[in-house]
């Protein structure tokens, strides 16, 4: 079973009053739990912070593991 780990589409990317170490740390948290993706909880919404957009990608390469043993054992 594969686990995606949700993060809340507004707070995170979008709100202008998020600061980035805020997004670091809610991204890290996710990952930390466990998740096989980290994965917005809906939508993105198109008015995007560029720099707390950035600092998810980011902080998913950093802090992100290697692929769970499930992955690339599900048939399409």
């Amino acid at each position: 079973m594969l686990l995606f780990g949700n993060f809340d589409v507004y707070d995170l990317p979008c709100n202008p009053e998020t600061p980035v170490d805020q997004v670091v740390e809610t991204i890290k948290e996710n990952i930390d739990a466990g998740v096989d993706a980290v994965w917005p909880g809906s939508d993105l919404w198109p008015d995007i912070k560029p720099e707390n957009m950035r600092a998810i990608v980011d902080t998913v390469h950093h802090y992100g593991r290697k692929p769970s043993p499930a992955v690339g054992r599900i048939d399409a």
